[in-house]
């Protein structure tokens, strides 16, 4: 069943990258996540190895909040981006009215 997950996450990793990420640059960190949970996926059902517990599971959510911590920066400054942008174009149609 652990090979049909980590097809799973590939599959959704590509998605996510492929598609999604001229949309927002955050789906790229989020779609290497998922790569990085098919080859841990896969690395558990090869090795026959819980890699959800112990110390293998710390390093995991480890880089699980790296990725999120990564992608709130992400929208966070895109999103700064876009309201700067969108204060900029107003202020020039303001002006443009007068």
């Amino acid at each position: 069943m652990g090979y049909v997950y980590a097809a799973l996450w590939l599959v959704v990793g590509m998605v996510l990258v492929f598609k999604m990420g001229r949309e927002n640059k955050a789906f790229y960190a989020v779609g290497g996540f998922f790569f990085f949970w098919a080859v841990w996926q896969l690395l558990g059902e090869i090795l026959n190895v819980n890699m959800y517990d112990g110390a293998f599971g710390w390093i995991h959510k480890g880089i699980g909040v790296l990725t999120l911590a990564l992608c709130i920066f992400i929208i966070y400054t895109e999103r700064k981006k876009s309201l700067e942008s969108s204060a900029d174009s107003s202020d020039k149609s303001d002006d443009d009215c007068e």
